[in-house]
């Protein structure tokens, strides 16, 4: 699940005019919403300690990205309206990875940690 989620394509490769991959980027983002609820379905617990170690850094990582990082990406964009959808996609997608990490570090307890 994790390479899946990557955002660099939106990110880093000027593919097209900065408010078309911000466009883009907003739809990435609400998807993520939809797939954090999907793996969380798909997931069986427990998981082997180093893919729950794994997957709780990724998640907080991305988490994290979609707050701090990413809106800086599109801050150039002068279009109010999208910068409000880039706003509300960014903390939708940012609360589904907490929960997914949440979800995951409850399963610590099976390992002492």
């Amino acid at each position: 699940y994790i390479d899946s989620l990557d955002p660099a394509a939106y990110l880093t490769r000027a593919y097209a005019p900065l408010d078309s991959r911000m466009r883009a980027f907003i739809k990435y983002e609400r998807a993520v919403v939809t797939a954090a609820g999907q793996m969380r379905a798909n997931l069986r617990l427990p998981l082997a300690r180093p893919l729950l170690e794994h997957g709780l850094a990724a998640f907080k990582g991305f988490a994290d990205f979609y707050h701090d990082d990413a809106p800086k990406v599109f801050a150039s964009v002068a279009d109010e309206a999208l910068q409000a959808q880039l706003r509300q996609s960014s903390s939708a997608a940012e609360a589904a990875m907490r929960d997914l990490s949440a979800w995951l570090a409850a399963n610590r307890k099976m390992f002492g940690a």
